[in-house]
């Protein structure tokens, strides 16, 4: 079975349609899940884990479940709140230690994250960083967290 995402965007600009289409599709994909996170009322390093990964995955009592990020192809982070923003927090790995990087998510945005096994690439080697942790800063928003495996 595959995931296939399309992303549609209408935009007209001084009359011109300037508006795009785009399809992406993940073979393998054989299971989904949709969770949704209201957000805490947190200070600034008080951030709310949505999700983990590890190499192989497995259920941690103190964390929650991981999931095998060689096995996480697809993830969509929404803000559902109409009329305030969240910022997502991306914990990577790579074999010479840690990234983080924030993204701000505007009030009913998305942000995409793409084969985890992968994120990115690495300038200084020739490998990629993996995506560990995702997190999410808010104030009474809630977010959901679709994500698509493999098996």
């Amino acid at each position: 079975m595959a995931l296939t995402t399309t992303i549609t965007e209408e935009l007209t600009l001084d009359g011109s349609d300037c508006g795009a289409s785009a399809s992406i599709e993940q073979g393998n994909v054989v299971y989904y899940e949709s969770k949704i996170f209201p957000l805490a009322n947190t200070g600034v390093n008080d951030h709310n884990v949505l999700y983990r990964c590890t190499d192989g995955g497995h259920n941690d009592e103190d964390i929650g479940i991981k999931y095998d990020y060689n096995k996480v192809k697809y993830a969509r982070i929404t803000n559902l709140d109409a009329s305030d923003d969240c910022t997502i927090s991306i914990k990577t790995r790579l074999s010479t230690g840690h990234s983080y990087f924030q993204i701000k998510i505007g009030a009913g945005g998305s942000f995409i994250i793409g084969d985890h096994s992968q994120f990115m690439h690495s300038t200084t080697t020739a490998s990629h960083q993996v995506v560990e942790q995702v997190s999410a800063l808010g104030s009474g928003v809630d977010v959901e967290v679709f994500m698509g495996l493999e098996a």
